[in-house]
């Protein structure tokens, strides 16, 4: 306040020495004006400095009052993470299990289709009744978007399915499509697992074997040894007394026989 006091008797005294000497007004007016500036700025700063103080305490306590919370909160965050570091630990141990499981896994899925392609391309090479059974399952192992889970499902069934075939020997009635004829007939069929097969053609008294070969299951004409044949298919159809059949087998020349009852 003195300083202002003091800026304003120099004002003053140079607005009355000026009247005083004579002085021109213009230069008096413009010097007086500067001082009254002068005076105003410096007042300006004056409160400018008085409420800096009245508000640098509290400033200077919220600081500190923050950085006593930060404090806090870094000695929480310590001992939490001493808490978890076990639990942490583990979490980053299953984090690289998982990431080798699913390496794995990805080996497995491209194991698994690199296997259903193998099974499509031998699918001519089974039994004809037990390509028909496995359509269903092929033709959907055939989509490439088909989910992992879903692929292995149907592989495990078509692979319980072949196994299960070839593990008995099945009988029954179906359409065979024989190489040569005109059209296909209903014959009763005989099938030996996966290895060889018969078929017999009651209308026209004929009898075929069927092996699988590189090109696919193929049907031959068993002239010979159709008595043989047709008295092995009236056995499994319970219209013939159970014996001793000797039949063409396809473990080894066609012309090796088999003793089946």
């Amino acid at each position: 306040m003195k300083l202002l006091r003091d800026g304003l008797f120099i004002a003053a005294m140079i607005a009355s020495g000026s009247a005083l000497f004579g002085a021109s007004p213009a230069p008096v007016d413009t010097l007086a004006k500067l001082s009254l500036e002068w005076v105003n700025t410096r007042a300006e700063t004056v409160r400018a400095e008085a409420d800096w103080n009245g508000q640098r305490e509290l400033l200077l306590s919220t600081v500190k009052a923050f950085e006593e919370r930060a404090h806090e909160l870094e000695v929480k965050r310590d001992l939490l993470k001493s808490k978890t570091a076990a639990d942490r630990e583990e979490l980053q141990d299953l984090e690289i299990e998982n990431q080798r499981l699913a390496e794995q896994f990805k080996k497995l899925e491209t194991k698994l289709k690199s296997f259903d392609d193998r099974l499509a391309q031998l699918r001519g090479q089974l039994p004809p009744r037990l390509s028909l059974a496995l359509d269903l399952p092929l033709r959907s192992l055939a989509d490439l978007k088909l989910p992992p889970a879903e692929r292995m499902e149907l592989t495990i069934t078509a692979l319980n399915r072949c196994i299960q075939f070839n593990r008995s020997i099945s009988f029954g009635e179906e359409i065979v499509v024989i190489p040569g004829e005109p059209k296909s007939k209903l014959m009763q069929t005989v099938y030996w697992g996966l290895s060889h097969g018969y078929a017999y053609d009651a209308t026209a008294s004929k009898a075929w074997f069927g092996a699988p070969t590189p090109e696919g299951w193929k049907w031959e004409p068993c002239i010979e040894s159709e008595p043989a044949i047709h008295e092995l298919i009236a056995t499994f159809g319970d219209k013939a007394e159970p014996k001793y059949v000797a039949v063409p087998a396809a473990a080894g020349p066609m012309d090796q026989t088999i003793m089946t009852r």
